[in-house]
């Protein structure tokens, strides 16, 4: 068998510790929190919490605080650190609450009311991103489901279902939730809000993006910890071999 040189040890060794540090995530990660009462409450709370602690200082939040009463779509969104979008579809940024919606922060949000089950509203990013979380209000209680349709930066598209099931039992009016989604392993560039009912008007706030740069934790691979144990090993080996030599 042959053995590596100290030199060749020690790149293999880098080469698995650069695995270790680039690996993506396993899988997408979601955070939720839900309050039928509609004000702030501990699963909320700890679901943003968790959300933004994932996340490395300077990701970008999007409060409307700085776009004027009554602006309608096309909207420029600013989400400083992290980049820029344009909102575009249904709604507009108000400040008077409407049918249960209303702000969660400031006195700025985005209200809209959903057409049935085409898209209510589209934000493109000027970037890919990986990180998108968002305070939603009032939704579902219309017998309506929430789904956010992801246009992926590698091509194609996935849908993922806000976590309620509104489908049976209407949710209570002007309930009041936390959504957030981390995926390093699939970036997207566009994402749709789509209503499975139409009427139902819900409101959204502090929308917060980040870049895979920014995402702070990201889990190893299992296949990734194999390749570390095998640098480690290389260079266990080329110790052995110079204590006997």
């Amino acid at each position: 068998m042959s053995i590596l040189s100290r030199p060749a040890a020690r790149a293999a060794l880098a080469v698995a510790a650069s695995a270790i540090v680039a690996a993506p995530a396993a899988a997408q990660t979601v955070y939720y929190g839900q309050s039928n009462l509609g004000t702030q409450n501990a699963a909320i709370t700890q679901a943003r919490s968790d959300f933004l602690a994932a996340l490395t200082a300077g990701v970008g939040t999007e409060t409307f605080e700085g776009i004027p009463d009554n602006t309608r779509a096309p909207v420029a969104l600013n989400f400083p650190g992290a980049g820029t979008a344009t909102l575009t579809g249904s709604g507009s940024v108000e400040t008077s609450p409407s049918s249960g919606a209303g702000p969660v922060s400031g006195a700025h949000y985005y209200l809209v009311t959903t057409g049935g089950a085409s898209s209510a509203f589209s934000i493109a990013f000027a970037n890919p991103i990986a990180a998108f979380g968002f305070y939603g209000r009032d939704l579902g209680d219309n017998f309506s489901n929430l789904i956010l349709r992801f246009t992926l930066a590698a091509g194609g598209t996935r849908d993922v279902q806000v976590p309620y099931d509104a489908s049976r039992t209407a949710l209570p009016n002007g309930n009041l939730l936390f959504f957030g989604l981390i995926d390093t392993a699939s970036p997207f560039t566009r994402v749709e809000f789509r209503s499975t009912a139409s009427g139902d008007v819900f409101g959204f706030d502090d929308m917060t993006i980040g870049t895979t740069q920014q995402v702070a934790s990201v889990v190893p691979e299992p296949s990734t910890y194999v390749l570390l144990a095998s640098g480690l090993g290389v260079l266990g080996l080329v110790a052995r071999r110079r204590r006997t030599a």
